[in-house]
């Protein structure tokens, strides 16, 4: 059992990765204010970002419409220019699928000294 004295848990610091996550549906104004000033600031602060898209329900397999996938690969395209906008770049390919859940990994872009 570990103490609150552990030498382990001393070490061991806050996470580098921050998860944000999102809905398949979320509103555009929902993407471009609060979920933007939280992209925004976490690639600011240096660390790593994982967002998750998935359903709002997690109970039974839900079978998007071909419409809904449309507008789903339009998110992904408007969260990867957002994510660009605010600093980020790609970290490691997307995993999951459109259909049901997606995982997007960014970091901050590096700096360049003048």
């Amino acid at each position: 059992m570990f103490s609150l004295k552990s030498p382990l848990l001393a070490k061991a610091g806050p996470s580098k990765i921050k998860d944000v996550v999102m809905s398949w549906m979320i509103s555009r104004n929902d993407l471009e204010g609060q979920k933007l000033k939280a992209i925004e600031s976490i690639l600011r602060k240096g660390n790593k970002l994982q967002i998750k898209l998935e359903n709002k329900t997690k109970k039974g397999f839900y079978q998007p419409t071909d419409n809904e996938l449309e507008a789903r690969n339009l998110l992904l395209q408007k969260v990867s220019e957002l994510v660009d906008k605010a600093g980020g770049k790609e970290a490691q390919k997307a995993q999951g699928n459109v259909r049901t859940r997606m995982l997007l990994y960014y970091e901050p872009k590096p700096t360049t000294k003048s």
